[in-house]
């Protein structure tokens, strides 16, 4: 028959053998998340920041051409001015969108090559990278046509500047509809991967829970049992004054 000391010392192996399980499932787990939340700050949200950005400044560049446009027709003092400053602000949302879709293009091709990403991922984000890159594709032309347009009207040939703007028609529809589709996959790629992060942490919780909570429950029983135990193996004896002796007369 198995004696009270080897009982405890049996339930206390098991017990640490059980935190070493919980303790190396949730190391996993916590790789795991991670991973997820590294996925969703340097991957998805620069992802939907340069959507945001190419959204913002597409409309910004031919919007700024148009009313320099109506500026100039207009007439009245200071119209040399007002084409170098409608150039400068030309220039910039031309600089700052073919650097968007440089960054875009490479963490685009870093995804869609990484291993760790699962194939479903990688599949929707090689589609986001067509897309973008057909969109790369089209902007040295929509420059052009701001460009042909400011020098139009830098020399002030204003209705050949109206002419010129019906250039931009066609990408009206690649930089909006087109561009709402990209913004809307990325978005739910985002959320879904934002949201298995938050599975694994649910699930990291609940596992604590459910390892560590018989671990408790074991201690408090195997204490409990010491002390009964003790407790009546001592009335009416003379205590003893060693721990080696308590253990005898709980052995047996």
């Amino acid at each position: 028959m198995m004696t009270l000391r080897r009982k405890i010392v049996s339930l206390t192996l098991c017990l640490l053998l059980l935190f070493m399980a919980t303790a190396a499932a949730s190391l996993l787990l916590q790789s795991e998340i991670s991973e997820q939340f590294s996925g969703v700050v340097d991957d998805y949200l620069p992802l939907n920041a340069a959507v945001a950005t190419i959204d913002v400044f597409t409309d910004r560049y031919e919007l700024d051409l148009m009313r320099l446009a109506a500026g100039l027709r207009e007439g009245g003092v200071g119209a040399g001015a007002l084409v170098q400053q409608g150039e400068a602000e030309r220039l910039h949302p031309a600089g700052a969108l073919t650097t968007t879709f440089q960054t875009a293009e490479e963490q685009l091709n870093q995804f869609v090559q990484d291993p760790r990403a699962s194939i479903d991922k990688r599949v929707a984000m090689a589609d986001v990278r067509g897309r973008f890159g057909y969109m790369k594709r089209a902007l040295p032309n929509f420059i052009e046509v701001g460009r042909r347009m400011s020098e139009a009207l830098s020399a002030g040939r204003v209705e050949e500047a109206a002419r010129i703007a019906t250039g931009f028609a066609p990408y009206r529809s690649l930089f909006g509809e087109d561009l709402t589709a990209v913004r809307d996959e990325l978005a739910a790629l985002t959320a879904s991967a934002a949201g298995e992060a938050h599975r694994l942490n649910r699930g990291l919780t609940i596992l604590e829970i459910v390892m560590l909570g018989p671990s408790v429950l074991g201690i408090s029983v195997s204490m409990t049992t010491v002390f009964h135990r003790r407790i009546k193996l001592l009335r009416g004896k003379t205590l003893p004054t060693d721990w080696d002796g308590v253990w005898q007369l709980t052995d047996k």
